[in-house]
């Protein structure tokens, strides 16, 4: 509810006692000794919450620009997407769609976004925000950090920014380098689609429906 006084906006919100991903993972790793992320199917679980809700944004036209396990809190067992302060509402025009038989073939297409400056926490941002040099897809940047988010959640480990050799590895090969940290039990299906989302150029990641299709979440 927003309350407001003529001089006061005051902005009421539920109250969220789980605390957040990340802390999750913290504790996990105090409870196990380890420095590892959580167990496979217990990040597929808050993963999936995590696209329902960009899932939600995207169906607005919206980009989150900031997604992080710290942006994750959570309530009832359940994962919500928080912190809209970077969030900007992507321009879309339609179109027609040639040799269609429905009766209003129109499609709507989203546009590229001018540089926005470098945001975010930098173990998560895709490449595209930290250059800040060129026209973005704003759908594009919320998968990226979707896959880093997952990546934090199973590995435990982040990169510093797009130089760190961890960012190297990990985007050339995600199923060499975790093995070398030791963690050699996750499935393969679940390597392929970070590896897919960690993708540096935003042409060949993975859409959110190419998610969600993806045999690991399904």
């Amino acid at each position: 509810e927003a309350l407001y006084d003529g001089q006061t906006l005051s902005v009421v919100l539920p109250y969220c006692d789980g605390g957040d991903l990340h802390d999750l993972v913290v504790e996990h790793q105090m409870k196990t000794g380890t420095r590892y992320g959580l167990p496979e199917e217990e990040a597929r679980r808050w993963f999936r919450q995590l696209l329902a809700g960009l899932h939600h944004l995207q169906s607005m036209d919206v980009c989150h620009r900031d997604l992080s396990p710290e942006n994750l809190i959570v309530k009832d067992g359940k994962a919500l997407i928080i912190d809209m302060g970077m969030c900007m509402q992507i321009p879309v025009f339609e179109e027609e769609i040639t040799g269609s038989t429905e009766s209003t073939p129109i499609r709507k297409r989203r546009r590229l976004l001018l540089p926005q400056g470098v945001v975010g926490k930098l173990p998560y941002m895709s490449p595209e925000t930290y250059r800040n040099a060129e026209p973005f897809d704003g759908f594009a940047i919320d998968m990226w950090t979707a896959g880093t988010t997952l990546f934090f959640l199973l590995s435990g480990a982040k990169y510093e920014h797009p130089f760190d050799p961890i960012f190297e590895a990990m985007t050339r090969d995600l199923a060499g380098l975790l093995p070398h940290w030791g963690i050699d039990y996750l499935s393969p299906q679940c390597i392929d689609l970070m590896q897919r989302l960690i993708t540096i150029d935003p042409r060949h990641r993975l859409t959110l429906e190419e998610a969600l299709a993806h045999p690991w979440l399904r």
